[in-house]
C-alpha cells in the first residue's frame, strides 16, 4: 500500500534516466489501481502498439501458487487466460518484446502484497527512435542526461512542496514556513557565545589602549574570538574583556589555552577566565527540524483554551524560554484551581520566571478556572564517590563529573522517572555517567546508597556537599 512518505519522495537522476530510456524503448509507466503493495515491472523493447493489463483474481503472493491472475494485451477487451497462478515473471518477448515481473512480500500484519481486484496497466508503443546504437557521450545520451537532471530536480521540488504542507514531513525552509504560518512558531537561530578573557601586560610593555573589535584571538583548537569592548590597560596591569566568537554555536562555549593574538600587540597576553566566570552568554546551535516540530506539536494542546495540561505547558514554555520543565496538577484543596509547577535547568523556577508565567496564563485561562504558578521543590542529592582514573587524566575530571551530574539532574522530569509505581532518579544512572567519562576506570559510589525517591512536584539538584575523590587507577 502506498504511504504518504513514498508518495512525497523525489526521484534521483538515475531513476529518471531509466524511466526515459524505458519510454524511448516503447514501455510506459506501470499504473496500479487498488490497495495491494505488490509491484509489477515491464522491461524490454516493445515490438507493437499494445496495452498490457494484469488483473489479480485471488489474493496472495507471486511464485508460490497463492495469488491468481489473468492478463490482456488489448486493454482488457479480451483476456489471454481466464485464471492462472501468478508467476514471478511472464515472458512476452515473442508476442510483445517485453518481460513482466511480479514482486512483493506479505506484510508483518499478514496482508498479501497482491490483492484481488487490483489491476496493473502498462502502455506499449513500437519505438520510433532506436536506442540500440547509442554510444557513451553521444548526442542522444547527452541530451537524455540533461533532461533527466532537470526532471529529477523538478520531482525534488514537487516532493518538497508536498512535504512542506505536512508538519511531520516538512524540512528546512518549508518547515520554517509551516511553523510560522500555521503555528506562529519561529525557529530559534544559533546564538554566538560571549566569553570573558583576561588581557594582561605580561612584559611591562604598556600601557595599552584597546578598541572594540581590535583584537582577534585563537585558542588551541582554532576557535576564533573578537573583543566587544574598549579597555585601558596600565603598565603591568590587566583587564577583563568580553570576546565574542566569530562563529555561532555551542562549540565555542570553551576556550583552550594557549590563547594567541592574531592581532599582534607586543607584551599583551590573553587567558580565559576560570570556572563559572568564563561564559557570559552561552552559544547555542540553530534549532533542529525535530526540535522545531516538537514545539509546533506542543501547541496542539492549546486548542480548546487550555482544557488540558499540554496547553498550559506550551504557553508557559513559549513565553519563558528558561523554563525547561513543567507539570500541571489539579489543586487537591481548591475546586476549579490548577497548579502549574515550573523548573529550569538549575532547579526550581525563579520568582521572575514564575511572574512571567502568571502574566502569560492570566489572559488565556478558560472561564471559571484559576491557575496558581509555583516553583518545584528541590531535592538536594549528595553524591560521594571514589573515582579511579588512568594516569595523566585526572585534570578537570571533578569539574566534568559535577557538570555531568548537573546536566543529568536537569534532564530529569519533574517528579522523576516513573519505574512501576515509583518516581526516582536511579543510582545506576549516576554510576553510568561517571563511568562514561574519559579516563575513568572504576567508581565506588558511597552515596546515595539507594535510588532517590522524588515527590510529584520535586526535581533533583546536586548538593554542594558532594565529594569526589580522584585517584590514579
Amino acid at each position: 500500500m502506498a504511504t504518504l512518505q513514498n508518495l512525497l519522495t523525489s526521484k534521483t537522476k538515475t531513476e529518471v534516466r531509466n524511466q526515459l530510456i524505458q519510454a524511448l524503448c516503447g514501455v510506459g509507466h506501470v499504473r496500479h489501481a487498488g490497495t495491494g503493495s505488490g509491484a509489477v515491472q515491464v522491461s524490454g523493447t516493445s515490438l507493437v502498439d499494445a496495452t498490457f493489463v494484469a488483473e489479480i483474481l485471488g489474493s496472495g503472493e507471486a511464485g508460490n501458487g497463492t495469488a491468481t491472475y489473468r492478463y490482456s494485451v488489448d486493454g482488457g477487451k479480451t483476456w489471454a487466460m481466464e485464471s492462472a497462478t501468478l508467476p514471478l515473471s511472464l515472458d512476452l518477448s515473442e508476442l510483445l518484446g517485453v518481460e513482466v515481473t511480479f514482486s512483493g512480500e506479505t506484510s508483518t500484519d499478514g496482508l498479501s502484497s497482491f490483492i484481488a481486484g487490483d489491476t496493473y496497466t502498462c502502455q506499449l508503443m513500437k519505438p520510433r527512435f532506436a536506442t540500440t546504437a547509442w554510444q557513451p557521450f553521444s548526442v542522444p545520451i547527452t541530451l537524455l542526461d540533461i533532461q533527466a537532471e532537470g526532471l529529477s530536480d523538478l520531482t525534488d521540488l514537487i516532493a518538497s512542496i508536498g512535504r512542506g504542507g505536512i508538519l511531520s514531513l516538512a524540512e528546512g525552509d518549508w518547515l520554517d514556513l509551516i511553523a510560522s504560518e500555521l503555528y506562529e512558531v519561529t525557529r530559534k537561530p544559533a546564538v554566538t557565545a560571549q566569553l570573558r578573557f583576561i588581557a594582561q601586560d605580561a612584559a611591562s610593555a604598556g600601557p595599552f589602549v584597546i578598541s572594540a573589535g581590535q583584537l582577534i584571538a585563537r585558542d588551541a583548537r582554532g576557535r576564533r574570538f573578537r573583543n566587544l569592548d574598549n579597555a585601558d590597560i596600565a603598565r603591568d596591569g590587566k583587564a577583563t574583556l568580553i570576546f565574542e566568537a566569530l562563529e555561532a554555536g555551542a562549540s565555542h562555549n570553551a576556550a583552550e589555552t594557549p590563547l594567541q593574538l592574531e592581532t599582534t600587540i607586543a607584551g599583551l597576553s590573553l587567558t580565559p577566565e576560570l570556572g563559572d566566570r568564563l561564559i557570559k552568554t552561552p552559544g547555542t546551535e540553530r534549532e533542529s527540524d525535530n526540535e522545531l516540530r516538537e514545539r509546533c506539536q506542543n501547541k496542539w494542546g492549546t486548542i480548546g483554551r487550555a482544557a488540558n495540561s499540554d496547553g498550559y505547558e506550551s504557553w508557559v514554555r513559549e513565553a519563558v524560554e528558561t523554563v525547561t520543565r513543567c507539570v500541571v496538577l489539579p489543586s487537591e484543596t481548591i475546586p476549579g484551581v490548577v497548579e502549574v509547577f515550573l523548573a529550569n535547568d538549575s532547579g526550581g523556577a525563579t520568582e521572575n520566571e514564575i511572574e512571567e508565567a502568571r502574566e502569560t496564563l492570566r489572559d488565556k485561562l478558560p472561564t471559571c478556572v484559576s491557575a496558581r504558578v509555583l516553583s518545584c521543590g528541590e531535592r538536594a542529592v549528595e553524591v560521594r564517590a571514589d573515582v579511579f582514573v588512568s594516569p595523566g587524566l585526572r585534570e578537570g575530571l571533578e569539574r566534568a563529573i559535577r557538570d555531568g551530574l548537573t546536566e543529568l539532574f536537569a534532564e530529569t522530569p519533574i517528579g522523576g522517572h516513573v519505574v512501576g509505581d515509583r518516581h526516582i532518579v536511579s543510582r545506576e544512572s549516576i554510576i553510568a555517567l561517571i563511568m562514561g567519562l574519559n579516563g575513568v576506570r572504576d567508581c565506588e559510589l558511597m552515596a546515595p546508597v539507594n535510588d532517590i525517591e522524588l515527590g510529584a512536584t520535586e526535581v533533583p539538584v546536586l548538593d554542594d556537599a558532594s565529594v569526589f575523590t580522584i585517584q590514579d587507577a
